[in-house]
């Protein structure tokens, strides 16, 4: 069990290593064409899908709080519409993206409850990094931005932000795997037992 939680937080962090890897690339190349950048960010989000697709299998009823299936089937299909959309990408990677961090968040925040349901004392991070992770969703979806290169920039800071939470959690998780892993295991009994 425990190494199954780890290969699904050590594949996070790989994620989250390459999304701050194009959030600085898109800080620091803004004037990017707007068509190479749904490239990279439609390719990553299929990739992304199919691992977590493939880790959802390999984990099978362990993980039931995951959800890995559903953002696997969401981070396909948001790749492949970036694939063949690129051309407005300048409003669809906002939304998208910003739909994906609240859905991760979603999956962060009932994390931090079962830390803190264990009396893990860095539940509080986790929770806090959650919510700055569902603002910066928030933020994509309701502002975005007009001119292509203020939502370059502003895509590539929130990527940043976004992984450096995602780190941060991944980072508590591993270091409280074994409460973790005493909890899905006492919660799949329970549910053997219904």
């Amino acid at each position: 069990m425990i190494k199954k939680i780890n290969k699904f937080i050590n594949y996070q962090l790989i994620i989250a290593i390459i999304l701050i890897l194009l959030g600085i690339f898109l800080v620091l190349k803004p004037d990017v064409s707007v068509i190479t950048i749904s490239y990279m960010i439609g390719i990553l989000l299929i990739v992304n899908g199919i691992c977590l697709l493939a880790l959802d299998i390999r984990i099978g009823n362990y993980m039931i709080f995951v959800d890995n299936f559903v953002m696997s089937i969401m981070s396909i299909l948001f790749g492949i519409i970036i694939l063949c959309y690129p051309a407005i990408v300048s409003i669809i990677v906002p939304v998208i993206l910003g739909i994906w961090f609240i859905a991760i968040s979603m999956f962060k925040i009932r994390f931090s409850f079962i830390l803190r349901s264990d009396s893990v004392g860095s539940w509080i991070l986790t929770f806090i990094m959650a919510i700055l992770s569902s603002a910066c969703g928030i933020i994509l979806i309701i502002r975005p931005m007009e001119s292509i290169t203020a939502i370059t920039f502003i895509t590539g800071i929130l990527l940043i932000v976004y992984s450096i939470s995602d780190i941060v959690d991944m980072l508590v998780f591993k270091k409280n795997i074994n409460s973790i892993s005493k909890r899905i295991k006492k919660s799949f009994k329970t549910l053997d037992m219904e």
